[in-house]
């Protein structure tokens, strides 16, 4: 076979992680073996358990391809036979909870606690990163009002947010496919000059549930909007709204806000004068990759790699 073709075979399914798995552990190592959802894992978790498992292991990732993905593979190792403390399994918690799905818990299993790794990386202290790494605004006052004014928008943008979050669980419990990679944020919400987040009465032209529908493929009748808005009033009740925001939603607003900055900034500059600008285009695409070396360490993730590092 050729090298190439190595490539295009590798890591394509469930099936072949759990192989080369096999093929890679080896008892007397010092290797920890990860299983993964997604191409932006690695970049999220590999400086948090280098740092705390140090350069002396070797890391081992299988991506799953997704959630079940990587149950599956938990379910087919013999737990007799290999060190449940070297392979370790990470999987975002998205709605299950409020889903009322259960899966399989051990010790060796990571859940987010939030919907997902992105919801980790949108905060101040990431904001105030951009800002004088990024961003090289370095001015204290500036960077403080910047803050201020991001932390109001931010939790209009979850409050508004609330009603969408709603509609998504209504459908996940209903098993309809809903691909929210075509609903775009932009559609929905716009900035103002003064970094003010608020949302469009009509998203491209349309109430907001006939767009939802539009983009997605589904209709909803009216029996299917009692149910969303009950599940609404029962959201409302979450203080974190991290718990039930999807994680790319919640990067959305980061960037949108920071793009929204910039431009607001650059169009108030003279001729000549000096732009605010990035040198790397950060994106919902690659902040992950991004910002996650920037970000501390979450405590329930620190918990648990301190947990079976120990062992």
């Amino acid at each position: 076979m050729s090298f190439l073709q190595t490539l295009k075979d590798a890591g394509a399914s469930p099936i072949t992680s759990y192989i080369r798995f096999l093929q890679e552990y080896k008892s007397t190592d010092k290797a920890l073996h990860l299983f993964i959802e997604g191409n932006d894992d690695p970049s999220f978790y590999t400086n948090f358990i280098k740092n705390i498992a140090g350069k002396k292991y070797e890391l081992y990732f299988y991506n799953c391809k997704n959630k079940s993905g990587v149950y599956d593979n938990y379910k087919k190792i013999n737990w007799n036979t290999y060190n449940k403390n070297k392979v370790l399994f990470f999987v975002d918690k998205d709605y299950s909870d409020i889903l009322g799905l259960s899966f399989v818990t051990d010790d060796n299993i990571f859940v987010t606690k939030y919907y997902s790794i992105e919801n980790y990386l949108v905060n101040v202290k990431i904001l105030k990163r951009i800002l004088t790494e990024l961003l090289h605004i370095t001015d204290t006052e500036t960077i403080k009002g910047i803050i201020k004014t991001f932390k109001k928008e931010h939790k209009v943008f979850c409050q508004q947010m609330q009603i969408l979050s709603s509609w998504i669980i209504y459908h996940r419990s209903k098993g309809n496919n809903i691909p929210l990679s075509k609903v775009n944020l932009s559609h929905i919400f716009s900035f103002d000059q003064d970094l003010k987040i608020n949302r469009l009465q009509e998203p491209q032209g349309t109430r907001l549930l006939t767009y939802l529908n539009n983009k997605t493929g589904n209709v909803d009748t009216t029996e299917c909007w009692k149910e969303i808005k009950k599940i609404y009033r029962q959201i409302k009740l979450i203080r974190k709204d991290k718990i039930h925001l999807r994680g790319k939603f919640e990067i959305w607003f980061l960037i949108a806000f920071i793009n929204e900055l910039m431009e607001n900034v650059n169009s108030a500059k003279a001729k000549g004068e000096q732009k605010l600008k990035m040198n790397i285009n950060l994106s919902k695409s690659n902040a992950v990759e991004i910002l996650g070396s920037r970000l501390d360490i979450p405590k329930d993730l620190k918990k648990f790699i301190k947990y079976n590092i120990a062992k």
